[in-house]
């Protein structure tokens, strides 16, 4: 495919790969071709056949044939990253971020802090953008401090990942049934909240669903400044114009 050089297309069947990760998906009329490409394949490296995909970088894959739903999860690797920066025992969390203004911090961060922010901003990045769009926004304001973060902002990362082990069984589905309940298979939206930034920039964001569930999203601050709401709506949607298409 032009636009993802990681993913191949065939008769009847999708081909994913990531460095020596490697799915197949055929369609049930394409399953001899599937395991002829799998024999070619081992023609020329040595592979292990783990059956049926159950896990593919650190993402659960969990199937209802007879319903025809399938679900992406998290779940391990939010756990694991928890317990790495020590937050499983926290009180539940069920909103990414506190409603106070997250400001740029008037002190001066060590290296050893910088470090620490980042690398917990990076884990929970990796989730919000794989699997959990819902805190998406949250790590993206959260990058903007990555420099000099202080005290505020390591609360602030902590209480992210701590969102994400509250709510770590949250999954994605998808459903081969979302269009008999009058959904679209394919849904795109966008949005844009005017000037809310210190320097007057403007947060944007888009998300593509494909029967039923996200398949591409984005939160962010606009590159540009706008002078209007409508002009931030415009840009924004500019924006989630050129993905989709």
């Amino acid at each position: 495919m032009p636009e993802d050089p990681y993913v191949f297309i065939g008769q009847g069947l999708l081909v994913f790969f990531y460095v020596d990760n490697i799915l197949i998906a055929s369609h049930t009329t394409a399953k001899t071709q599937a395991q002829q490409l799998e024999r070619d394949l081992e023609a020329h490296w040595e592979l292990t056949d783990h059956g049926e995909a159950a896990w593919f970088l650190n993402i659960r894959i969990v199937r209802d044939r007879q319903e025809k739903k399938l679900w992406l999860c998290q779940d391990s690797y939010v756990t694991s990253i928890a317990t790495r920066y020590n937050l499983t025992d926290r009180p539940p969390i069920y909103t990414p971020l506190p409603v106070d203004e997250l400001t740029p911090y008037q002190g001066t961060a060590t290296p050893r802090e910088i470090h620490l922010y980042q690398q917990k901003v990076r884990s929970a990045g990796y989730a919000t953008t794989i699997t959990r769009p819902d805190a998406a926004k949250a790590t993206a304001r959260l990058a903007q401090f990555l420099t000099n973060p202080g005290p505020q902002h390591q609360q602030a990362a902590d209480r992210v990942i701590t969102y994400l082990y509250t709510t770590r069984n949250l999954a994605i589905e998808y459903s081969a049934g979302a269009a008999s309940i009058g959904m679209d298979s394919v849904q795109f939206a966008s949005d844009a909240s005017y000037g809310d930034h210190p320097n007057r920039r403007s947060s944007a964001g888009y998300i593509c669903q494909a029967y039923g569930g996200p398949v591409d999203w984005k939160a962010s601050k606009q590159p540009t400044m706008t002078t209007s709401t409508t002009e931030a709506e415009l840009l924004g949607l500019s924006e989630a114009g050129k993905q989709v298409q």
